[in-house]
């Protein structure tokens, strides 16, 4: 018996950047699998995820404070695990980086 899964990802993202440090971005991602195989196999699953950035960047890029929201749309997966993925957040994730440079 043999199963396959294929699966296809789609991203758009847009940044915005100020000579003054600040910066946004907004990133979309969509997942679509497939699955197939001579058994019966479970329906695919497909699913977007929507992340947002702002931030600032100190003078002399010293160092970098991000906040922002993960998978803002709260939505979950189920993707098999004969694909190999990132392993996203399945549900809504504050997000906050500090970032220093020396």
């Amino acid at each position: 018996m043999t199963s396959r899964a294929d699966l296809q990802q789609g991203e758009f993202a847009l940044t915005w950047r100020s000579p003054t440090g600040f910066f946004a971005r907004g990133e979309l991602w969509w997942y679509a699998q497939a699955l197939a195989g001579d058994g019966p196999q479970p329906s695919g699953d497909s699913f977007p995820q929507l992340n947002v950035y702002a931030g600032y960047r100190f003078p002399k890029r010293r160092a970098e404070l991000t906040v922002g929201g993960l998978n803002l749309t709260g939505g979950d997966y189920r993707l098999s695990p004969l694909n190999y993925y990132m392993e996203m957040p399945r549900e809504r994730v504050f997000y906050l980086r500090l970032r220093l440079n020396f």
